[in-house]
């Protein structure tokens, strides 16, 4: 079993003239048989992400856009990096750790 490197982008749509308000985008790292297999399952990593909500009276929708890289870490990585990008303000910087945190505590729990 090998460890695969998954970067997600999701499109946030707004009904109306606004159109697309934003890009989301995350990084998943889990393990899967082959690449085939990987790929499906960053499609249900990001399938699970979906969804959509009223906002006053427009309809807001996120929808996975694509799967921008699917990477084989191999069986046993020692270490990987993850990139959170350029923050403006210590809030969104300390934000992006803390989600960062969440992440590897949901993603890297594993058993075999």
């Amino acid at each position: 079993m090998n460890w695969y490197h998954a970067h997600l982008r999701w499109a946030v749509m707004v009904e109306g003239a606004e159109g697309l308000r934003r890009w989301e985008e995350a990084v998943h790292i889990f393990p899967s048989g082959d690449h085939d297999q990987a790929f499906e399952r960053a499609l249900e990593i990001g399938r699970a992400r979906q969804g959509g909500y009223e906002e006053g009276r427009r309809w807001v929708e996120t929808r996975l856009a694509e799967v921008v890289t699917l990477e084989c870490l191999g069986p046993n990585p020692t270490g990987f990096e993850v990139d959170l990008g350029v923050c403006r303000n210590e809030n969104a910087a300390q934000r992006r750790i803390n989600n960062m945190q969440g992440f590897v505590a949901r993603e890297l729990s594993v058993s075999y």
